[in-house]
């Protein structure tokens, strides 16, 4: 039951202003922001090294940068680019900013030298939630949000049916112990005065 209660972690009172972490330098990463919130979004580990490369959102360019220098008039209203650790951070999430993020690098002589996609999923939150944060594979952040009345209800149920279960073996294993000393034969009185009352009757039918 304490391991039950254990798993059951509750932080209540978020709604607005969550911030995330997702690292997209994997190809095919997920990441998860909650609506109003932040997402911070590692698409590099440092753009010095790296001469042009842009973002796209499901095929429209949103930034892009070239020699460390963002070209202006490029990056969507709300986001913010750091150069120096290949951040990308949109503020005030909405459900449109879910889509699929490709980042596409350039070589010098401005030949494509690479290309990657990442997820995000916009949630919604609620006044008073259950957060589970989970890393996966990628290392990126999941957040998921469910209702705090409902979590609460199956943490219930789930020790009483605990509870119970330890009833039912308990109450079986009682009842096991006693069939167990019931089938043990029961002896009354003293043997020898068993054997003298056998004699006395012999003793008797003789005299007769």
């Amino acid at each position: 039951m304490e391991a039950v209660l254990g798993l059951i972690v509750m932080l209540l009172g978020l709604s607005h202003g969550v911030g995330t972490y997702c690292d997209g330098r994997q190809d095919g990463a997920q990441c998860y922001g909650a609506l109003g919130g932040t997402v911070d979004i590692q698409l590099m580990d440092s753009s010095s090294e790296i001469p042009r490369y842009k973002l796209l959102k499901n095929f429209l360019m949103i930034l892009s940068v070239r020699n460390s220098t963002i070209i202006p008039n490029t990056i969507v209203q709300g986001s913010l680019f750091s150069p120096g650790n290949g951040t990308f951070r949109i503020n005030n999430l909405s459900r449109n900013d879910s889509g699929d993020y490709t980042l596409e690098t350039f070589d010098s002589d401005g030949y494509s030298s690479g290309e990657r996609t990442l997820k995000l999923i916009v949630q919604a939150p609620v006044s008073s939630v259950l957060l589970v944060s989970e890393c996966l594979s990628q290392g990126e952040m999941r957040v998921s949000y469910k209702s705090l009345l409902i979590c609460g209800l199956r943490a219930v149920v789930v020790i009483l049916l605990l509870i119970g279960i330890s009833i039912y073996f308990a109450w079986k294993k009682k009842k096991h112990d006693k069939a167990e000393v019931s089938a043990v034969p029961q002896t009354r009185g003293d043997p020898e005065d068993s054997l003298l009352m056998v004699e006395m009757s012999s003793a008797t039918y003789t005299n007769a």
